[in-house]
């Protein structure tokens, strides 16, 4: 636990300036759970990308910039785009129509 004295300074210069009281607390229950969230993450993300790579060449992924798109999505809601690294490619083999 810290403590220490804080002023708030007013929108205004004529506004009078409060000190106040300031308790800082450490919680370990809190810090546990984001640690545990942190954790789950990457999980998280790779499962999402699996499915995108699965999908790949479905009816709605089916361009690299839609993947790509994709990809984005996930790692700004998973909240991974620092540590995830990804390279998009195309084989044409796969793409080609079934005569």
């Amino acid at each position: 636990m810290l403590e220490d004295v804080h002023t708030l300074n007013g929108p205004r210069k004529r506004d009078p300036v409060p000190t106040v009281r300031r308790i800082l607390v450490h919680s370990t229950g809190n810090a546990a759970g984001q640690q545990a969230a942190r954790a789950k993450r990457p999980a998280r993300a790779t499962e999402d990308l699996e499915k995108v790579r699965r999908g790949a060449h479905g009816r709605y992924c089916n361009t690299p910039e839609k993947i790509t798109a994709r990809i984005g999505m996930i790692t700004k809601t998973r909240r991974v785009a620092s540590c995830l690294r990804t390279e998009v490619g195309q084989d044409d083999s796969l793409c080609r129509r079934r005569e």
